[in-house]
């Protein structure tokens, strides 16, 4: 061992760089971890996926002609909108002193996005946006009307601790083969 000659061995510390170190050395343990922390963040999808409105606005519904199929939008499918509330893994941004979250949940389609935060920053700058507006929040509530209202309805502090025991055991996975290299 190194240490006997006065070497530490390397420490690892974050998520990524643990994570990373197991599945190099063990890509079973690196597995077993990933989805434990996918299931508990996969609660609070789930939980989202479940508040999608099921008819969104008047008109939402019928497909707009015109464009090609890049561009044409296409109409609120509630089925495509839970379906675009995605769990997304990514290395952590620093900001100044805070750190943003390393696992997101989003809402990936258009539809999805503008009945999440329509009204959050304003109430419209239009007549047309403001009846929008308007009608998103008797239907739906305040902004953040699923993601955010889904974590406001899970146990967010289950997931944290989920989270921070299964990274802890993989840093002690990954220290014990390094200790034993």
């Amino acid at each position: 061992m190194a240490e006997g000659i006065g070497v530490k061995p390397p420490q690892i510390h974050g998520i990524h760089e643990t994570l990373a170190a197991l599945r190099a050395l063990d890509k079973n343990a690196a597995r077993r971890v990933n989805a434990a922390i996918n299931k508990a963040a996969g609660e609070v999808r789930d939980v989202a996926k479940g508040l999608v409105d099921p008819q969104g606005l008047s008109g939402w519904q019928r497909q707009l002609p015109g464009g090609t199929k890049g561009n044409r939008r296409r109409g609120y499918n509630p089925a495509e909108v839970a379906s675009g509330i995605k769990l997304k893994r990514k290395r952590p941004k620093k900001n100044g002193p805070v750190v943003q979250s390393a696992i997101t949940i989003s809402n990936t389609t258009a539809a999805g996005a503008i009945w999440e935060v329509a009204g959050r920053k304003s109430d419209g700058k239009t007549p047309a946006g403001m009846a929008m507006v308007k009608a998103i929040r008797q239907r739906g509530g305040a902004a953040s009307r699923t993601v955010w209202a889904a974590a406001d309805q899970t146990d967010m502090g289950h997931v944290h601790d989920v989270i921070v025991e299964q990274v802890s055991i993989a840093r002690k996975q990954v220290q014990a083969m390094i200790d034993r290299a």
